[in-house]
């Protein structure tokens, strides 16, 4: 027996224009991949407990509702019914970080079923087929296949509670509220349906309790703030790793990125703070412990198996993702820069020591040549240069003094009867490993005369070359 009372009116009219407009609020933000299936889900929502409120109407009143509903009603109601299990499971998908599997090809996949209800329904209702036969047997059929179908309905929604229940224990308190929420809305219409075998003669109070446990969900743990919303379109393409993070320093979602950086996956930090995971490389532990402390471009480096560095900051968004506001934390990977700069800065010294060099080179030079004391230098053991002062104590051209042996420039014998020619030889060896030598040398000219110089031995860099230096100072310079 059908009964209705004004209570069962006010009770699907008002759920269901209550879930209408709070479907017209979230469809605002269907930007959001989470909203975008949630907002549908509560509109299917409304227009069973409107419809069931039209129902109600015409039984209390005949002529102001539709008793029995019009064909159109009826297929409206059960294209809602049919098509509510498809988009609970692709949020449930969503809501447990499970975004691959909700594509299109998916959603045409799971939406077969349904879709051959809802046409074996406008069949039922419409009549296309005169024929008895074939009306006897697309009876038969349609009896076979709606006990298949709504097996599989059925189905579909224990999936999505599974998967809520699944993620339960690996999530805050928080996030426990909106699984409890989510899993108890749609339990009740789906317990009361299986208990009454689908009789669709009710009042529709099990449809807007079922409703609005969804929306005090909403209101109450912010049902629509964490994992579904967090996945926007630009959240997994952009080079950067971005982490959302709350006040009290847990993460709440992350990019694929970011799990490269921290070496860790984002369902198994969900809700959990940095400091709790080993895996993550030590100094990302400690900048990420305290969110509000990361400052703008902030610099360091990671001991990875090769050193990296990035670039952290961090920006509070104030009741954009939940009611408190959450921390957005941006991380880039700036080795390659670093490794640019440092490139950089390198040459810039590079260039300014060879700058710096060529100077020095220049002054040597002007010293070299200006000169009043003879100086020679030598290279592995051979003259390559003499300069002005040189050349006229020696009697030689320049020309002459290049490729010489510095002995041969040593009188045969030596004022000091223990000195012997190779005795030069040494001390050039000497001079030539960086310890300065002094000592006092007989030598000869061109001409065959001998004089005594006081020698100094040094070792010199010049034009990229190890030389040593000898300076011959002549103690009475009337001598010359």
């Amino acid at each position: 027996m059908v009964v209705a009372d004004w209570h069962s009116v006010y009770i699907s009219l008002g759920s269901g224009l209550i879930l209408l407009y709070l479907s017209w609020q979230i469809y605002h933000q269907k930007r959001i991949v989470g909203h975008f299936l949630f907002w549908k889900l509560i509109l299917l929502f409304s227009i069973i407990c409107l419809i069931f409120g039209i129902n109600n109407i015409g039984l209390l009143i005949p002529g102001a509702g539709h008793y029995p509903l019009s064909l159109h009603l009826y297929l409206l109601y059960f294209g809602s019914f049919y098509f509510i299990p498809v988009l609970w499971v692709f949020y449930c998908l969503h809501f447990t970080g499970r975004e691959d599997l909700v594509t299109m090809r998916n959603g045409i996949l799971i939406s077969i079923i349904p879709s051959i209800m809802i046409i074996l329904r406008a069949e039922e209702f419409w009549n296309v087929f005169q024929s008895v036969n074939t009306q006897t047997l697309l009876s038969g059929i349609s009896t076979s296949f709606f006990g298949l179908g709504y097996f599989y309905l059925y189905c579909l929604v224990f999936l999505g509670m599974i998967l809520l229940i699944r993620q339960y224990r690996n999530v805050s308190d928080k996030i426990r509220y909106q699984i409890v929420f989510l899993v108890t809305g749609m339990a009740i219409p789906l317990i009361v349906d299986f208990f009454t075998e689908g009789n669709f003669l009710t009042s529709g109070l099990d449809v807007a309790v079922s409703g609005f446990f969804l929306a005090f969900g909403i209101q109450y743990c912010d049902m629509l703030i964490y994992s579904p919303v967090f996945r926007e379109h630009f959240f997994d393409i952009i080079d950067a790793g971005l982490l959302v993070m709350n006040s009290k320093g847990e993460i709440l979602d992350m990019n694929h990125t970011a799990e490269m950086f921290l070496n860790v996956k984002r369902n198994d930090v969900f809700t959990k703070k940095p400091s709790e995971f080993d895996s993550i490389p030590t100094e990302f532990r400690v900048i990420l412990s305290d969110p509000k402390t990361i400052k703008e471009h902030y610099h360091f480096s990671v001991s990875y198996p090769e050193v990296r560095w990035f670039a952290i900051s961090s920006r509070w968004a104030v009741k954009r993702f939940s009611s408190g506001g959450v921390f957005l934390v941006m991380i880039h990977d700036i080795t390659r820069n670093v490794t640019l700069e440092k490139e950089v800065s390198m040459q810039k010294i590079q260039g300014i020591r060879e700058k710096e060099r060529i100077q020095r080179d220049i002054q040597y030079h002007l010293s070299f040549s200006g000169s009043h004391d003879a100086r020679i230098l030598i290279e592995k053991g051979s003259i390559v240069a003499g300069n002005p002062a040189a050349q006229a104590l020696f009697q030689m051209q320049e020309a002459e003094m290049k490729g010489m042996d510095p002995m041969l420039l040593s009188a045969r014998v030596q004022k000091n009867p223990d000195d012997v020619q190779e005795k030069l030889h040494y001390s050039i060896a000497v001079a030539s490993s960086g310890k300065a030598v002094r000592l006092t040398w007989m030598f000869v000219t061109a001409g065959g005369r001998e004089f005594e110089g006081d020698v100094e031995l040094c070792r010199i860099i010049c034009k990229n070359r190890m030389l040593v230096e000898m300076t011959i100072m002549i103690p009475d310079a009337d001598e010359n």
